[in-house]
């Protein structure tokens, strides 16, 4: 089995949003089996921009459309952009664990409890998006956290 800490690099930089959530859920079930970090020494990259898909196109937050309950369409950017803050959030929690080596088990383990929990939230709202008849990149993102 690679090296924990490439295979959480190789979570962090995946594009495919349901290849991160199952990456992501994999870590998780491997560290609480008892999985041998192996060598915490290795080469931390400088990940800047973690992986996300090609879409939502990411804006500044003053050029998204406004996002309510008054109209479907408000409805539908709204579930989009609590989708795009968890999608994040797994992003974030995968740094913390690829950065932040040689911690006690624990933090590692609640960062990837983090993670998937993260990583179901964005799940369950890609499938409510679908069941409206829209997908997760069909509406803009902002561009921060």
């Amino acid at each position: 089995m690679p090296d924990f800490y490439r295979r959480v690099e190789a979570a962090l930089l995946q594009r495919d949003v349901t290849t991160k959530c199952n990456l992501t859920g994999l870590l998780r079930q491997d560290w609480e089996q008892g999985c041998d970090p192996g060598d915490s020494d290795t080469e931390i990259l400088p990940i800047d921009d973690p992986g996300r898909p090609k879409k939502p196109e990411l804006v500044d937050p003053r050029q998204l459309q406004r996002r309510g309950f008054s109209c479907e369409a408000g409805r539908i950017r709204l579930l989009h952009a609590f989708a795009h803050i968890e999608f994040n959030a797994i992003n974030i929690a995968l740094d913390a664990v690829y950065r932040f080596r040689n911690m006690p088990r624990r933090f590692v383990a609640d960062w990837l409890l983090v993670a998937t929990e993260e990583a179901r939230h964005f799940q369950l709202l890609v499938t409510e998006l679908e069941s409206r008849g829209s997908y997760y990149g069909a509406c803009q993102a902002h561009r921060g956290l």
